[in-house]
């Protein structure tokens, strides 16, 4: 007997309809586990890019070439891609750089494989990424000036040794140890100053003095057997590098010394019309000493060159001369000199490790430190420092130049009736800023608050000064400050 129609075996139906159930199933599986590789992917070439907008702005700096960087930007990205992402097909990298030069951007054009979606006919998926980065500047010019007065070496743990550390921090952002400089064309310069400052291979050209030079002096007094006006004339020779401030009519600019001024010629060490002039006689036990320093060839010191001191000490009984030249160009001056730009990193360390306090004189000679660091970027000097070290013109609106001054008290000079530094620091630093638009950074290490207000002053606003209180803070100072000054980002 025939079974009833609707009682007939249906397994193979449930086969069929399970069979097109399943391709469905697999499309949309197959859509989920290639979406999530297509977005693993999409975000490890999206980290490839932001690296190479970095690397490839970096080197846009260096050549300003626009098609050498697409060729470089290139070859880094395919070489990440190939390295880790063989189941991808990228297209070239498209470039594009602003008119102004301080934007680049990249974008890439890239194609997923699929695994399971090819079953429904979807064999990749595309999709695109995107970064850019904005820069103000192509070159940065900074001094660091750095305070190594006599209590920089004072206390446990001492401020010198926490200045070190700060100032390695700041320069490994400008010059990290392993990779290129974020700004391409960085150059650094570093100033010391202590009671005085040392002008190391700079002074002839600063003082226009040798180093080596003789000094004569003469001693009027009343010869006690003969009752009669006499004198004795002191020689003395003298090998220092140690300068004072300037005087005269440059005495707060960066007007360059004229090594070889109309109608005279340098002092080289012969005494000229004026080379010796009196700032200070006093009186002590069983002497007197007068302050001497030279101020060039006129006394207004129209050519601008930086004063060069010594002292004479004269016995009152015998009127001999003792001898002693002073001690100003020995201990109390720093034996670092002014290191001049320079892109040489290890230099740069090295002369951080250096740093250390003289071992005696209580002067803070900041004024000195806040004029030699304009000297190290000022346009005016380029033919005194090295041409390897020549500062970029003050009207080169590509390059961003700044001083970074720090200090741990008053700028306080008692000798060679120089007086305090504080009125004379705030006259340069009212020069910087109407002369030229170097920023300038100031950094106060656990100094009182009119220390403050002075640093303050000197400043190019409220957010480029620092207070620090401790080692903590002034390796943060250092840090903000430098990450401020190479201040390449990415945009996108």
């Amino acid at each position: 007997m025939d079974r009833p129609l609707f009682s007939r075996d249906s397994s193979g139906n449930v086969a069929v309809f399970s069979a097109l159930a399943l391709i469905p199933m697999i499309a949309v599986t197959g859509l989920a586990m290639d979406y999530e590789a297509t977005v693993n992917s999409k975000t490890k070439v999206q980290s490839v890019v932001d690296t190479a907008v970095l690397s490839a702005s970096k080197h846009f700096q260096s050549v300003g070439d626009a098609s050498e960087t697409q060729v470089y930007a290139q070859n880094l990205i395919s070489a990440q891609i190939d390295m880790h992402h063989g189941d991808l097909d990228c297209e070239d990298a498209n470039l594009s750089i602003d008119s102004e030069g301080h934007a680049l951007g990249i974008t890439v054009d890239c194609s997923q494989d699929t695994v399971l979606m090819s079953i429904v006919g979807i064999d990749s998926v595309d999709f695109s990424v995107s970064a850019g980065s904005r820069w103000d500047y192509d070159r940065l010019e900074v001094v660091f000036v750095f305070d190594v007065s006599r209590s920089m070496g004072v206390g446990t743990p001492r401020p010198i040794d926490s200045l070190k550390t700060a100032a390695q921090d700041a320069l490994d952002v400008l010059f990290p140890s392993s990779g290129d400089s974020p700004i391409a064309n960085t150059k650094v310069a570093m100033v010391t100053f202590g009671n005085y400052l040392n002008a190391g291979d700079l002074f002839e050209g600063a003082t226009g003095m040798t180093a080596s030079r003789d000094f004569t002096a003469e001693d009027h007094y009343i010869d006690p057997v003969t009752g009669l006006p006499a004198f004795v004339v002191h020689t003395r020779s003298l090998n220092s590098t140690c300068v004072i401030e300037r005087f005269g009519d440059h005495a707060y600019t960066d007007v360059a010394p004229d090594p070889d001024p109309p109608g005279e010629t340098p002092i080289n060490g012969t005494p000229l019309s004026v080379i010796e002039n009196s700032r200070k006689e006093s009186t002590i036990p069983n002497g007197y000493y007068r302050d001497l320093f030279n101020v060039s060839h006129t006394e207004d010191n129209p050519y601008g060159f930086v004063s060069a001191p010594y002292r004479h000490l004269t016995d009152y009984v015998t009127h001999l001369s003792s001898g002693v030249m002073s001690t100003v160009p020995g201990t109390q001056c720093p034996d670092q000199q002014p290191l001049p730009l320079t892109a040489a990193r290890q230099t740069l360390v090295d002369y951080i490790d250096d740093l250390e306090p003289p071992a005696v004189g209580n002067g803070t000679a900041g004024n000195q430190g806040l004029a030699w660091g304009w000297y190290m970027l000022s346009e005016n000097w380029k033919d005194i420092l090295p041409a390897a070290s020549e500062p970029a013109p003050y009207d080169d609106a590509s390059t961003l130049k700044a001083i970074v001054f720090m200090t741990d008290g008053l700028n306080d000079q008692p000798d060679f009736g120089q007086g305090t530094g504080d009125p004379q620091s705030e006259a340069i630093c009212d020069n910087i800023k109407s002369m030229t638009d170097i920023r300038a950074y100031t950094i106060g290490f656990n100094v009182s608050a009119s220390a403050m207000d002075l640093l303050s002053y000197c400043a190019s606003s409220d957010a480029h000064v620092f207070d620090a209180a401790d080692a903590a803070e002034l390796a943060e100072a250092y840090s903000a400050i430098a990450s401020e000054l190479v201040d390449l980002r990415i945009t996108s």
